[in-house]
C-alpha cells in the first residue's frame, strides 16, 4: 500500500515535469509560427517584443524550452527555429545565449539556404558571421565540410554584395575566392556581375584572376545590360577582354547583347555601344554556329540593334544578306532588305534614320509644338546620329542631322532633345557650325529650322540668307512654300488614303515637321 502511495506520488511529480516543459516550448513555438505571419518591419518589431520573453522560456531552470523548436509548416524551406532569426536580424547577445545553450547552427533542417551562417551572410551581419566561424572552429567539425559552409558563404556574400564579409571570409576565414563550390559552378566574381554587386566586383578583384575567369564575368555582364558599370570596370580596370569567347559557345559580349532581343530598351543600346566604340569590340568573331553580332541581332528581331549595328557601317553586302536569313521579325526583314538593296553611304544612312521611327507611327503634330515620339526611339536616333558625326571628323549629332539631310530628324532632335540645342552652335573639327554646314549643302529645310530657334546667320552666308527667307513677303513666301510642298506630293501620295501609320515613311512626316519650324519662322520675321 505504501509503495503504491510513493509510485503515484513520483509519477505526479514526473508527469507534472513534462508537462511544463512542453508549455514552454510550445510557447515558443507559438511565437514562431506568427514569426512566419509577419513580413518587413512587423516581423522584426515583434520579434524585438517578444526578445526578453524568450530569454525567459530557454533558461527557465524547471522547464527550459527546447532552442531547436522549429515553427509548424508543411514546407521545409518554411521552417525555422530561433537561430533562424537570430541570424536574420543580426541579435549578437541572443546568439552568444543558443550556443551556450547548444543550439544547432550547423543544420540546414532539409534546405541548404537555411543554414544560419547562410542566412546571416545574406542579411549582411558580419559580426554574427563571424561569431558562427569561431563556433564552428570549435566543434571540430570534419575540414571538408566547414571549408564548404564558408565557401557558400562566400558565394552569398558576392551575392548580395556585401564587401566587408567577403574580406573576412577570404582573410580570416580561409575562402578561397577563385573557388567554385562544385563542379561546373560559378565563381564568387562571377555570381556579383549577375547580381549587379560592383562593389563585390571590386572586392573581388583585388584576387589575381585568370584571364578566362574574368572573361566569363564579362560575358556573364553582357547578360544584364542594366551593369554597363561592370563591363567598363572589368576592361578599363581590370583588363577584361572585350573578345573573350565563352568556351563552350564561342560567344563574345558583344553577340550576348545583340541577341538579347532590346527587351531593356536603352540600357541593351547604350551597352553595345560602350562595347563596339570605347573598347572597340570585334564585330566580325563568329560563334560556334558561324554567326556573327549582326545574325544574332536579326535572329532575336531586336531592330533597334540591328539599326545600331550596321550604323558603324563595318558589315559588308555578303554579311548583311546574310543576316537576313535569320531575321525574326517583319520590321527587322524589311529593314535588311531596304539597306542592302539601297546603294550609297548617304541614302542608306537615310534608311536607318527613317526605320527609327516609322514602325512606330509617331507623327508631328500639326500645330508645330513637337512630335510624339517615345523617349527610347529619340535616345536610338540621337546615337545613330553621334556615330554618324563621331566617323566624320569628330561631329555632333546636330551636324550629323544636318549632314544626313534628314530635316525632319533635326527638327525632331530639337524640339525633344536638350542636348542637341546645347550643341546647336557648336563648332565641328573644321571650325564649321550645323547652319554653315545646311547653308553649303543647300539645306534650306535644315537651315529654316536652325534659323527658327535663333541660331545666327554666318556673316558670309547673312545677306542672300535675308534676301531669300527673312526678307521674304508672306505673299511670296506662301507661294514658295506650296511650291516646295507640291515637291513632295509624289511622296505623300500613296499615304493620302491609309491609316496605316506604321509602313508610312518617317521621311514624309520628317518633310511635314520641317515645313511647320519654316511656318514658324515666317511667323516671327
Amino acid at each position: 500500500m505504501a509503495f503504491r502511495k510513493i509510485f503515484a506520488v513520483l509519477t505526479f511529480i514526473f508527469s507534472s515535469h513534462l508537462f511544463a516543459a512542453e508549455s514552454n516550448t510550445q510557447k515558443l513555438q507559438s511565437i514562431l509560427d506568427e514569426l512566419l505571419d509577419l513580413r518587413g518591419t512587423e516581423k522584426e518589431a515583434y520579434y524585438k517584443s517578444q526578445k526578453n520573453y524568450i530569454k525567459e522560456l530557454l533558461t527557465d531552470s524547471q522547464d527550459p524550452a527546447d532552442p531547436n523548436i522549429e515553427n509548424q509548416c508543411d514546407n521545409k524551406i518554411y521552417c525555422h527555429d530561433i537561430m533562424h532569426y537570430v541570424c536574420w536580424f543580426g541579435d549578437e547577445d541572443m546568439l552568444d545565449l543558443l550556443l551556450s545553450l547548444g543550439a544547432d547552427f550547423i543544420s540546414d533542417r532539409g534546405d541548404e539556404f537555411l543554414v544560419p551562417l547562410y542566412v546571416a551572410t545574406q542579411q549582411g551581419h558580419l559580426e554574427i558571421v563571424r561569431k558562427l566561424i569561431e563556433a564552428y572552429k570549435k566543434a571540430k567539425l570534419l575540414e571538408n565540410r566547414i571549408h564548404r559552409h564558408i565557401q557558400l558563404a562566400l558565394n552569398d556574400a558576392a551575392m548580395f554584395g556585401h564587401k566587408d564579409i567577403i574580406q573576412f571570409l577570404i582573410e580570416d576565414a580561409g575562402a578561397n575566392p577563385l573557388m567554385s563550390t562544385h563542379e561546373g559552378g560559378t565563381i564568387p566574381l562571377v555570381q556579383a556581375v549577375r547580381y549587379g554587386r560592383l562593389e563585390a566586383v571590386q572586392e573581388l578583384m583585388q584576387y589575381p584572376h585568370s584571364e578566362s575567369q574574368v572573361g566569363d564575368a564579362l560575358v556573364t555582364a553582357s547578360q544584364s545590360p542594366g551593369y554597363i558599370d561592370i563591363a567598363n570596370l572589368l576592361i578599363g580596370e581590370f583588363h577584361a577582354d572585350v573578345n573573350y569567347q565563352d568556351p563552350s559557345t564561342r560567344e563574345t559580349s558583344l553577340m550576348v547583347i545583340a541577341g538579347s532581343g532590346g527587351t531593356n530598351g536603352d540600357d541593351e543600346i547604350h551597352y553595345l555601344d560602350m562595347l563596339v566604340r570605347k573598347h572597340k569590340a570585334n564585330f566580325m568573331i563568329k560563334s560556334v554556329g558561324d554567326q556573327h553580332a549582326l545574325v544574332y541581332a536579326a535572329s532575336s528581331g531586336a531592330l533597334p540593334l540591328v539599326i545600331l549595328l550596321l550604323a558603324y557601317e563595318v558589315y559588308s553586302e555578303y554579311e548583311i544578306h546574310g543576316a537576313i536569313e535569320y531575321e525574326q521579325s517583319q520590321q527587322t526583314l524589311n529593314l535588311l532588305k531596304t539597306y542592302f538593296e539601297t546603294s550609297g553611304l548617304l541614302a542608306r544612312r537615310t534608311v536607318l534614320l527613317d526605320s527609327i521611327v516609322a514602325p512606330h507611327g509617331q507623327v508631328f503634330q500639326p500645330d508645330g509644338q513637337g512630335a510624339n515620339v517615345q523617349r527610347d526611339m529619340l535616345g536610338l536616333a540621337c546615337l545613330v546620329l553621334d556615330i554618324f558625326g563621331y566617323q566624320k571628323s569628330g561631329e555632333s549629332i546636330v551636324h550629323a542631322a544636318v549632314r544626313s539631310g534628314h530635316a525632319g530628324i533635326l527638327y525632331l532632335l530639337l524640339q525633344n532633345d536638350g542636348l542637341a540645342i546645347s550643341l546647336i552652335n557648336e563648332p565641328n573639327a573644321n571650325g564649321q557650325t550645323p547652319i554653315s554646314l545646311a547653308l553649303e549643302m543647300n539645306n534650306q529645310l535644315a537651315a529654316n529650322i536652325l534659323l527658327s530657334y535663333g541660331v545666327p546667320l554666318p556673316s558670309e552666308n547673312e545677306g542672300a540668307v535675308q534676301a531669300s527667307v527673312r526678307k521674304i513677303s508672306r505673299q511670296k513666301f506662301r507661294r514658295a512654300f506650296l511650291e516646295a510642298f507640291s515637291n513632295i506630293l509624289p511622296q505623300l501620295a500613296p499615304y493620302m488614303q491609309t491609316t496605316d501609320s506604321e509602313h508610312t515613311p518617317f521621311s514624309v512626316y520628317a518633310h511635314i515637321g520641317a515645313f511647320m519650324a519654316l511656318l514658324n519662322l515666317q511667323s516671327r520675321t
